[in-house]
């Protein structure tokens, strides 16, 4: 086995032998590696741990680079380094990396999720649609929206509904009620809350026609 070529990729070396991509090194993984273009090589054991060594350092720091644009769930981060066909063995190493120094924590990233969705005014189901989304485990999402209480759910539903009460000035009571439950209904909020909300615009539409 010959290498062909030593190709500088971005922030790495892409190495062929015989014509082909064989793997990428870090600089320090090309240095240990001692590998030049037209060198005679053998797959040795110790050329084999070089390459292991330098993907993991390489996974990792392409980890840390994702979730520096934005916080991402364990599953996210796992999903895009597949992507960019790193091993799974490099990937395991790498999320235990970040676990272990708090940069990623599924846990807390859906409890601030949660609460900015609340501060929107989301209702519960939406919540859980777009941690889901985000890749969170089932735990903790169950946990981060247990703290959504009822009233919560309820409060929202009536932030809602007023709001889509104040875009239908003119319309005839029917058309209004129908045209809120609907906003309700297709925002996921539970019956109780709904119920709650309809009511209050029950209420307006009586104090508006006195």
């Amino acid at each position: 086995m010959i290498v062909t070529k030593i190709k500088r990729n971005r922030l790495n070396y892409d190495v062929y032998i015989d014509e082909e991509l064989a793997f990428t090194l870090t600089d320090e993984g090309l240095y240990k590696s001692r590998l030049k273009t037209g060198v005679e090589i053998e797959q040795t054991e110790h050329l084999n741990e070089i390459i292991r060594e330098d993907e993991v350092k390489r996974c990792k720091n392409r980890a840390l680079r994702i979730i520096t644009d934005s916080p991402k769930s364990s599953s996210k981060v796992a999903e895009k380094l597949r992507r960019e066909n790193f091993s799974d063995a490099a990937i395991n190493g790498s999320l235990d990396f970040l676990g272990e120094y708090s940069f990623i924590d599924d846990q807390r990233l859906a409890e601030s999720i949660t609460k900015k969705a609340v501060r929107a005014n989301s209702s519960v189901r939406q919540i859980k649609n777009s941690l889901y989304k985000k890749g969170i485990k089932k735990e903790d999402i169950e946990k981060a929206v247990s703290e959504v209480d009822s009233d919560q759910e309820e409060e929202n539903a009536i932030k809602v509904a007023i709001k889509k009460y104040n875009t239908l000035k003119g319309k005839s009571d029917e058309e209004v009620l129908r045209k809120v439950y609907y906003t309700l209904s297709y925002k996921g909020f539970s019956y109780s809350a709904c119920d709650k909300a309809m009511n209050k615009i029950k209420s307006m539409l009586r104090n508006y026609e006195d």
